[in-house]
């Protein structure tokens, strides 16, 4: 799924005309808004099974990417035991839902058990047909991105479209214009934590 269709041309990019190059122009603003100028991660809804530390004071952790939209299943494991001395990691044992909790739009994770890992699978992303405000703000962006694109020097080194498909293809990031680095420069709050 892309994060714009032409049917968002009228409110997202209206000063770029419908044109076989349209679906490139889209293509390309979101491969600037995802790509390592913006968020670094594709920003639609993708399953994920991710390993996490668990920090002992407090028993937290946070996942990799939000924002998250389900959690089907949270497995722990602890490798220390109550005087602090290592016994290995044992398997993964589940939790059930009252013993965590998940703050969607930061990843944190809390646990009410002691334990070294959390094992998480879980939904996160945008589902970028809802007409919510976070959705509508990363449109606007790509939105933006695409109108300069179409109608300024991107400050891109090559950039060549198929005329077939429509598609286009950026050959250099790395000299991307000041505009464009700021327009991205909000989609950095999407970037993945470390795990």
């Amino acid at each position: 799924m892309t994060i714009l269709t032409v049917a968002d041309q009228p409110v997202f990019f209206p000063s770029v005309p419908i044109s076989p190059e349209l679906d490139g122009y889209i293509y390309l603003a979101q491969a600037l808004c995802e790509g390592e100028f913006g968020a670094n991660r594709l920003l639609e809804q993708q399953s994920r099974v991710d390993t996490i530390t668990i920090y002992s004071a407090g028993w937290f952790g946070y996942l990799p990417l939000a924002p998250v939209v389900s959690v089907s299943l949270v497995e722990v494991r602890r490798g220390v035991d109550s005087w602090s001395r290592s016994i290995g990691l044992p398997e993964w044992m589940p939790l059930a839902g009252g013993a965590y909790s998940i703050t969607p739009d930061s990843g944190r994770v809390q646990i009410s058990v002691p334990a070294d890992e959390a094992r998480i699978t879980y939904m996160a992303g945008f589902d970028f047909t809802q007409p919510v405000l976070e959705v509508q703000k990363i449109k606007a962006i790509a939105g933006l991105v695409l109108s300069h694109m179409a109608t300024k020097n991107p400050g891109l080194d090559s950039l060549s479209v198929n005329p077939a498909t429509g598609d286009a293809t950026s050959h250099n990031y790395a000299k991307l214009d000041d505009y464009l680095k700021t327009i991205l420069l909000p989609l950095k709050r999407y970037i993945p934590r470390s795990l």
